[in-house]
């Protein structure tokens, strides 16, 4: 299952996304992404769906990322 985790970084603020809580790195972002990918979530949805089929069609499966959201 995917983990959140918040960190700082300078004083800065940042929200890591990890595939599960062994993952050290996934990725991080900091306030001002956070606040970009909140005003697209509804394009990053539409992506996600749109590619997770697409995938499934050509693999017979999903990606891992779509199974670890719930897709």
């Amino acid at each position: 299952m995917s983990v959140a985790k918040e960190s700082e970084y300078n004083g800065k603020p940042l929200l890591g996304l990890h595939r599960n809580s062994d993952d050290p790195l996934g990725f991080k972002f900091g306030l001002r992404k956070a606040q970009l990918i909140l005003a697209h979530i509804d394009d990053i949805k539409a992506f996600v769906e749109k590619h997770t089929k697409t995938e499934t069609a050509t693999t017979g499966h999903a990606p891992d990322i779509a199974r670890d959201l719930g897709a």
